[in-house]
């Protein structure tokens, strides 16, 4: 292409050549971005990971923002991001002691009942 360009610079079919084979090489390079970012969306797995694919499909986004695919992949990162606080939530909520009678303001309930019945006013 160079080449013809020095030959024939006052060619007009060379600068649709030239547009042609630009439109190309930005079309693979889209390809192979968006590729590479399918890689990285289905190979995170930890919160941190799930972050880092998010915020590069994000800036994807920004150069490609009708994109249909980088719309998808952060559609499911952010379901994905979802999921993940919520089984955080529910660990840690796990993980809290469990109130026992003393110091509970609730009244514990697991005694025969002739004897709750008696003493607890439940």
């Amino acid at each position: 292409m160079n080449k013809a360009e020095v030959l024939d610079p006052t060619n007009p079919e060379l600068k649709l050549l030239l547009d042609d084979v630009n439109t190309g090489m930005e079309q693979i390079k889209r390809k192979e971005l968006i590729a590479e970012l399918e890689n990285k969306v289905f190979a995170a797995s930890t919160p941190a990971e799930l972050q880092v694919a998010a915020g590069e499909v994000q800036q994807a986004l920004l150069q490609m923002p009708s994109e249909s695919v980088l719309i998808q992949m952060k559609m499911q990162l952010d379901r994905r991001l979802k999921d993940q606080k919520r089984v955080i939530r529910r660990r840690n909520r796990a993980s809290l002691p469990q109130r026992g009678p003393s110091g509970s303001r609730w009244k514990s309930c697991a005694m025969p009942a002739f004897v709750f019945q008696a003493t607890s006013g439940c």
